[in-house]
């Protein structure tokens, strides 16, 4: 018992470096993908049709496939890829390749929940502002996004709990995550089960703390509609 409490323990610090990497790609990758997802959706609501066949494309090619084979191609593929192309090697940093890859999957679930969000106001809003001289762009801007970010949040939420979850993918392509970490820990140790209760607990930490201020951020910004 003492052995298990003290891997349990001292497998800690090296999950803590982990998770700084995990809270990091999963901001920034909810950030980036929120941007993107926002255009994205714009796209898919846009009355080209060209504009807007893409944006579907998009959308149903990132969440029809494994993020594990995203990662995998972007990080294997698309370097291979460009040295067939160019003649020459293209190194690609495994962290870059794996918040390329969180970015564009993120983009495209967020890219849905932005337009159930939109879709959810009454299109009477829209029609009233733009007769009150608005422009589209003023419109989204000041009008329709503001409240439809509120309805969003939970989605959002889930979203990024999702993302910090399938951080643990990018152990595949050796980012120092918290599962990569917990690998090379149990490899000096061969504590295999203590170190991985131990990863479990760090995720439910922070999954559980990113979903209480999610919550929080929701309630602040409830309004009665």
């Amino acid at each position: 018992m003492s052995d298990f409490l003290e891997h349990l323990t001292g497998s800690l610090p090296y999950l803590a470096k982990g998770a700084v990497f995990t809270i990091l790609i999963s901001v920034a990758s909810m950030l980036a993908g929120s941007a993107l997802g926002l255009l994205v959706c714009l796209g898919k609501l846009s009355r080209r049709r060209p504009l807007r066949l893409c944006c579907v494309a998009y959308i149903d090619l990132f969440r029809g496939t494994p993020l594990l084979v995203q990662i995998l191609f972007i990080y294997f593929g698309f370097p291979n890829l460009l040295q067939q192309v160019f003649d020459r090697p293209f190194p690609f940093d495994p962290l870059v390749a794996g918040f390329i890859a969180f970015s564009l999957n993120a983009g495209a679930y967020i890219a849905e929940i932005f337009r159930a969000g939109i879709e959810s106001l009454s299109k009477g809003q829209t029609e009233a502002s733009l007769s009150l001289g608005l422009t589209y762009s003023q419109t989204m801007r000041f009008v329709i996004l503001p409240q439809a970010f509120r309805r969003m949040i939970p989605a959002l939420g889930n979203e990024f709990i999702t993302l910090l979850k399938d951080t643990s993918l990018l152990s595949a392509i050796a980012v120092s995550e918290i599962v990569k970490e917990g690998r090379l820990y149990i490899a000096r140790t061969y504590a295999a089960f203590p170190t991985y209760l131990a990863i479990a607990l760090v995720y439910f930490a922070l999954t559980f703390i990113a979903s209480r201020l999610f919550t929080r951020l929701e309630r602040s910004l409830r309004v009665d509609d």
